[in-house]
């Protein structure tokens, strides 16, 4: 497990001394941007709980919230209340044209400011009449969090340690050796190496099988047995 201690003593064997840069901010700049290097499947969380809140417009999303990782769910299948997320012109048509209580809502996430800080929730209409919690789950992908003490662990998989070390040198050498290299240079090495390339085999290849194929002219074809529709491709639907 590797701490932001451990980072400070590998910078301080790197530069040959303390970084000019405090080590939390090198080892959360660091994490940042490798998050971002890759839409890795380490980050997906299991889904958000959703709740409708009685005469709230919005929908809080967990603190550590980078991206959908796809639409929300009922969370039960007797459930007739829907929740689609779409783009912030096709809410406002959307909340042009209905005012009712739902069951039937469309969002879309924002960023609130009320904190001074921006954090993303969804908007949603109509307004929830009634309260529902836990309606839908959220698959999601979550953001870095920032490291905040020196004893705290660096949130990633062991097994990106290393490379994390890399990227946090290239940060911390770009501020304290900026004349022989900049940062966009040093990342772009990484980037482009074969570390990175195996980390992302090694991260895709945690689950290599995903299910069925969906879509296309065979998820338009009714199936059936003895004569009786019983669904279409991809899709089981008991008789009635």
């Amino acid at each position: 497990m590797l701490t932001v201690t451990d980072c400070a003593d590998h910078l301080i064997r790197r530069l040959d001394g303390e970084p000019s840069v405090s080590v939390l901010t090198l080892c959360n700049r660091a994490g940042s941007y490798l998050v971002d290097m890759h839409t890795w499947s380490w980050l997906v969380r299991q889904p958000a709980l959703l709740t409708l809140t009685q005469n709230q417009t919005y929908i809080n999303l967990p603190s550590d919230f980078g991206r959908m990782y796809g639409q929300p769910k009922p969370t039960t299948v007797t459930s007739v209340v829907t929740l689609e997320l779409v783009s912030m012109e096709e809410y406002l048509r959307y909340r042009q044209d209905f005012s009712d209580g739902g069951p039937h809502y469309m969002g879309s996430i924002v960023y609130d400011m009320a904190s001074g800080i921006p954090n993303n929730r969804i908007t949603i209409w109509p307004t929830p009449s009634v309260t529902t919690a836990d309606a839908f789950t959220l698959p999601y992908m979550a953001r870095w969090v920032d490291v905040t003490s020196d004893i705290a662990a660096i949130p990633i998989p062991s097994w990106m340690e290393f490379f994390y070390l890399e990227v946090l040198f290239a940060f911390a050498q770009s501020y304290d050796e900026h004349d022989i290299a900049p940062l966009t240079q040093r990342l772009a090495l990484l980037q482009q190496g074969p570390e990175f390339m195996n980390l992302k085999r090694r991260d895709g290849g945690v689950q290599p099988f995903i299910g069925r194929m969906r879509g296309g002219a065979m998820a338009s074809e009714y199936l059936y047995d003895g004569g009786v529709k019983i669904g279409i491709a991809g899709r089981f639907d008991p008789p009635s």
